[in-house]
């Protein structure tokens, strides 16, 4: 008779935790994929954010140096310096000039400032860093000539 009593209620029980697990199972999936997508959506904001304010300094840059293509060195690395400071998500920014337009001695010109330590640090990429002026392989300065 406990047999009879016990043995359907056990079964009940079981089915009905199956389906629960089921039903929590996919649910959790489901919360976890949500959760998965608005966090990937926000990363990419503030990324799209970061890479929006560093285009902003670079587009005021290139416009600052059309109303003062006379510049002098010092200043060109004093306006990249400042651009390196403006955001903490750009390390560097360079400057690249045309051999024929002005060159630093007999050497290429692209002053560079970059985040070293607690400060910054100036050089030149001319030919002794690499030749991006002659090698067609340096698309980054031949493609928009071209």
């Amino acid at each position: 008779m406990l047999l009879w009593i016990a043995l359907p209620t056990l079964v009940i029980i079981v089915g009905v935790l199956v389906i629960t697990i089921g039903h929590l199972r996919d649910s959790n999936a489901s919360d976890i994929e949500r959760e998965s997508l608005q966090r990937a959506s926000d990363a990419a904001a503030r990324f799209d954010g970061a890479f929006r304010a560093a285009s902003a300094i670079a587009a005021t840059t290139a416009q600052a140096m059309a109303l003062r293509p006379d510049l002098s060195e010092s200043g060109i690395y004093s306006q990249l310096g400042a651009n390196v400071m403006q955001s903490r998500v750009i390390f560097g920014a360079a400057m690249a000039f045309d051999p024929a337009v002005r060159t630093m001695g007999d050497d290429l010109f692209c002053p560079y400032v970059c985040r070293d330590g607690e400060g910054l640090r100036r050089l030149n990429i001319g030919r002794s860093t690499y030749d991006w002026h002659a090698d067609p392989r340096w698309t980054w300065w031949h493609e928009p000539i071209t």
